[in-house]
């Protein structure tokens, strides 16, 4: 049975497209809590110029939440602003940490000034670019409290930040604090899923143990990772990651290709959750950035054709049991828990109508211009044709094979009559060839 109260709403147009500066595609949405609509406690920042983006998530519990949030935006704005642009991701490293131990110095300060105090979680992410080779590139990111940073990659969710709060803290290492971290982002009813013991430590998971403007030094944990422009970043703050499963992050993005979009729909799904009686259902500000990496080339994947829309009602292709790939499906309904969707054609018949589960992964596929990278993870010879016709062409160690030389080079591969050193390594083409002919 579909969750009603997730399905994934059909894509209306009521902001513009995401915004594409510089060398990123964006989009933003903030909610404030239910509870206080008038007054949201989170705080974001968007600075595309520097390939900067940030949210802060004002402590509740300590009066003033808001202030302290707002008063780290505009440190780290004005930070970032007048920051020269680092050498090295080392430098830039740096850069991001020293820009929230001055956050929480300056929250400090304004509450000794205005008698206001406050603290907040704060997490940023800068995209750095070697100046010497802009093929060079890597996430830098560095957090405070329990707002996070996502990475979506090949299907894959990954969690970069890691909570500063009891799971971290009761860890013998970070690696079994990751493991037992996702266990719980994951986790749907903790009564049934989890024991005693986790249970317990799941319900205090939104206690955090640093803040910005808190009366000592914080210290930042960072990372750095290196980028390949096939990344989707999300960062949030936990009124996203406390109401959804990074299972449910992971669908709602992939089955939207626009990023306000995609944004958008994570903070409005989160902010549907907090209102039910839901085990993960928590009421609270609700916060969303996802941005969208360049590749290697410069270019966008989509920056001259248009994916077509994921959602419910939209016309999309797929791909039959006989591996034949149609166009002209119709996406009948959502299900994110599963990463599905049911869709529907009409059939040979008057008044019948095929219909078949498919995977939002296979949909994303298929439903947006082919990437170099989509040869590798072909699951069959199909999609690898489909892949090639749409690339147009391949170049090989010492001539360029178009989609009609490897069609054919491919077919006489599969037949037996060639080796397959006649293909390109490229991509992994040939490691692909091979799989996929013993496989059949």
């Amino acid at each position: 049975m579909i969750d009603q109260a997730l399905e994934t709403p059909r894509q209306i147009n009521r902001q513009p497209e995401a915004e594409k500066r510089g060398d990123f595609n964006f989009g933003w949405e903030s909610h404030p809590s239910p509870r206080h609509p008038n007054n949201n406690e989170d705080s974001f920042l968007c600075l595309p110029e520097k390939g900067v983006f940030a949210v802060f998530d004002g402590v509740s519990s300590v009066e003033y939440g808001q202030d302290a949030a707002t008063v780290a935006r505009s440190s780290l704005e004005n930070f970032f602003l007048n920051a020269k642009m680092a050498a090295s991701s080392v430098e830039a490293e740096s850069q991001a940490r020293k820009a929230l131990v001055l956050a929480s110095k300056d929250i400090s300060q304004t509450g000794i000034e205005t008698k206001t105090g406050g603290q907040t979680t704060g997490v940023v992410a800068c995209f750095w670019e070697n100046p010497q080779n802009p093929k060079e590139r890597a996430l830098v990111v560095a957090s405070v409290g329990d707002s996070r940073v996502y990475i979506v990659k090949n299907g894959q969710i990954e969690q970069v930040t890691l909570d500063d709060g009891p799971v971290k803290t009761s860890a013998i290492s970070e690696d079994q604090a990751r493991k037992t971290q996702s266990r719980f982002n994951n986790c749907l009813n903790p009564d049934r899923e989890l024991n005693p013991s986790e249970r317990h430590l799941f319900r205090q998971r939104n206690k955090i143990y640093q803040a910005l403007g808190q009366d000592h030094p914080v210290v930042p944990t960072t990372h750095v990772l290196p980028l390949d422009g096939q990344e989707t970043i999300i960062i949030c703050s936990d009124g996203v990651s406390d109401n959804l499963t990074d299972q449910e992050i992971k669908a709602i993005v992939q089955a939207n290709p626009n990023n306000q979009e995609a944004a958008r729909n994570l903070a409005d799904t989160a902010k549907r959750r907090s209102q039910t009686n839901h085990p993960r259902a928590k009421m609270d500000d609700i916060t969303a950035i996802v941005i969208k990496n360049k590749t290697k080339s410069g270019s966008w994947p989509n920056e001259t054709e248009e994916a077509a829309p994921i959602a419910i009602g939209s016309p999309v292709r797929i791909q039959r049991s006989n591996g034949r790939i149609e166009s002209d499906w119709i996406i009948e309904s959502i299900d994110i828990k599963t990463g599905s969707a049911f869709v529907t054609k009409p059939g040979p018949e008057e008044g019948l109508f095929l219909r078949k589960r498919v995977t939002l992964k296979l949909i994303d596929r298929l439903n947006r211009p082919a990437l170099p990278a989509d040869i590798d993870t072909a699951e069959n010879l199909d999609q690898l044709f489909d892949t090639i016709n749409q690339l147009g062409q391949i170049e090989g160690s010492r001539q360029t094979f178009t989609s009609e030389d490897l069609f054919y080079l491919i077919r006489e591969v599969a037949d037996g009559r060639k080796r397959p050193d006649v293909l390109p390594r490229t991509h992994n083409l040939r490691k692909t060839v091979i799989e996929l002919v013993r496989r059949d």
